[in-house]
């Protein structure tokens, strides 16, 4: 909570902020995949785009939130990571940092399959950039 006061203290201009998961559950190489993912996939992409946010870890002024109505109930998981970003990236800065870290289960990488994961992420973070929508509309609740 701290370093998010501190970014959003020192930046006015950015108007969310956001970080990747931890898996702190899988074992050490697929952790080690993951970290791989974010440096050579995940902030590339970022810095292409110019935003990206991680559903179960970010924050967002709220003053922001409030500018562009909330967030998009029509969708129910996939792809509303990247709405909430795409949206707010009108408003300011949507910053993603790897040093705000989230630490989570990985139940459903080992669940429904880590590259199957992986595709699905992508695939949805993509068509939200281009197409506004997400690709997928269903999927499993994994507890």
């Amino acid at each position: 909570v701290e370093k998010v006061r501190t970014e959003f203290q020192k930046a006015p201009h950015v108007v969310c902020l956001s970080g990747p998961y931890i898996y702190h559950d899988l074992p050490r190489a697929r952790q080690f995949f993951v970290k791989l993912y974010w440096l050579f996939l995940g902030m590339p992409t970022y810095f292409l785009v110019g935003y990206m946010v991680v559903g179960g870890n970010f924050a967002i002024r709220r003053n922001t939130l409030e500018k562009m109505n909330g967030f998009d109930t029509s969708i129910e998981f996939y792809g509303e990571d990247t709405n909430i970003a795409r949206r707010a990236s009108k408003f300011g800065k949507v910053k993603f940092s790897l040093a705000l870290t989230m630490p989570t289960s990985g139940r459903r990488l080992s669940e429904q399959g880590f590259l199957k994961t992986g595709y699905i992420y992508v695939a949805n973070f993509i068509s939200e950039v281009l197409l506004k929508k997400p690709a997928h509309r269903d999927y499993t609740d994994i507890r």
